[in-house]
């Protein structure tokens, strides 16, 4: 069975070929993400209704661009997939485009989620991120920076108190950064790209199975 080979994110300085399918798998993936992101964010919401929490808030926040931004990258994934017949450099231009407000979303929702985990002797942090990251491999290395501190709050929290709640948030942000750099080592071997799909789904459905124990106590 062939399959047309088309480059995916055309923002990178190397050119990867993969089989087009991939552009509805990704969607499809880019969609549960969404869907998970939302429901995070609105129970968050509802948390900072009742508690006034700060972090709560900014938690709701933090998962509503990360939904946002899933769900233009869906859109656009889908669409090229429908278009992969007859591509034209306008689609090529519609994924850079939409992968740019992706990237920029993404990384303010994860500076939230720093601040969120920050001490508290220190919330008035402020981190200024440079606007070169908005290239694939500058927005996964920041990711990644970023990330990796909200991972160790979250395995420091879980040998702390010990919970099934603890475990499924730290999985979570773990197999997330899984999906940061298998993203990276994507030029080495496409197969990466779709294991980095399934750490992300991993993830996502990690903090789903949170969200539902929580929500039913």
């Amino acid at each position: 069975m062939a399959f047309n080979l088309l480059p995916i994110l055309p923002q990178t300085q190397v050119v990867t070929l993969v089989p087009e399918w991939f552009y509805l798998f990704s969607g499809l993936v880019y969609l549960l993400v969404f869907a998970v992101s939302m429901l995070v964010s609105y129970f968050s919401f509802k948390l900072y209704r009742i508690t006034s929490s700060k972090k709560q808030g900014m938690l709701s926040l933090a998962f509503l661009l990360i939904g946002i931004g899933f769900a233009i990258i869906t859109a656009t994934s889908i669409f090229t997939y429908q278009q992969s017949q007859s591509l034209d450099q306008n689609i090529f231009n519609l994924n850079t485009d939409a992968y740019n407000v992706y990237y920029i979303l993404s990384i303010v929702a994860y500076l939230f989620l720093v601040m969120i985990n920050l001490p508290k002797q220190d919330e008035r942090f402020y981190l200024f991120v440079p606007v070169w990251f908005i290239s694939d491999i500058g927005f996964h290395s920041v990711a990644l920076l970023l990330l990796f501190y909200v991972a160790l709050r979250s395995v420091y929290n879980f040998f702390k108190v010990k919970s099934e709640g603890a475990f499924l948030v730290m999985f979570a942000f773990l197999m997330i950064i899984l999906f940061h750099v298998f993203l990276l080592l994507m030029p080495f071997g496409i197969e990466l790209y779709l294991f980095a799909h399934v750490f992300l789904i991993a993830g996502f459905l990690s903090l789903l199975a949170m969200l539902i124990r929580v929500t039913r106590k």
